[in-house]
């Protein structure tokens, strides 16, 4: 119920907060891939290997002229191997974000981004991440993204984030970004 109440005055606040800048509210989308592998060999005895891949999916809108609001969806897989034996596990990562465009020059914009999401993931500083419902995170974040041809554009970054629950032994989870963005509506 309390995330339902929070939902709705969040778009809410961002209802109103469009109608004051109508000139840019909602005008520009932008849909947006990213890919983060990440690769921990462990020791030299090759006892221990852990592998990670994630896809970042995420679509976002204009709030105002620097602002803008998104969500997204980061499917997760990780491979370990520990002791001879190799284990595949599949997580899920969602939420929204909302990212501000501190620098413009031409075509290359520098974002920073805050995040609230929900997982199944546990990340914790005894090893792997483990499977776990319910798992909230705040992220934040900065990228830098170079524009093309004003509608296509390469994106470089990293987001960490923390987990809010009240666990023992909980961890970051940190996300390297090579991604592709492309802008529909106004520029």
């Amino acid at each position: 119920m309390i995330r339902i109440l929070f939902l709705f005055i969040l778009f809410n606040a961002f209802g109103l907060w469009g109608q004051s800048n109508k000139a840019y509210f909602g005008k520009r989308f932008e849909v947006g891939t990213s890919l983060t592998y990440f690769s921990d060999n462990g020791d030299q005895s090759g006892i221990y290997k852990y592998q990670e891949f994630s896809w970042n999916v995420n679509v976002k809108m204009s709030l105002s002229k620097r602002f803008s609001f998104g969500l997204q969806v980061i499917p997760i897989l990780t491979k370990t191997y520990k002791g001879g034996l190799s284990k595949k596990e599949p997580f899920n990562f969602y939420g929204f974000f909302v990212q501000g465009n501190v620098l413009t020059v031409q075509n290359f914009n520098f974002l920073l981004e805050t995040s609230f999401n929900q997982s199944n993931m546990l990340q914790n500083i005894l090893g792997e991440p483990k499977t776990e419902e319910g798992i909230y995170y705040w992220g934040f974040g900065g990228s830098a993204e170079l524009y093309s041809k004003k509608r296509w554009g390469f994106e470089i970054g990293f987001y960490n984030y923390q987990i809010l629950n009240k666990i023992e032994y909980k961890s970051n989870y940190t996300q390297y970004i090579l991604g592709v963005n492309y802008r529909i509506g106004k520029i």
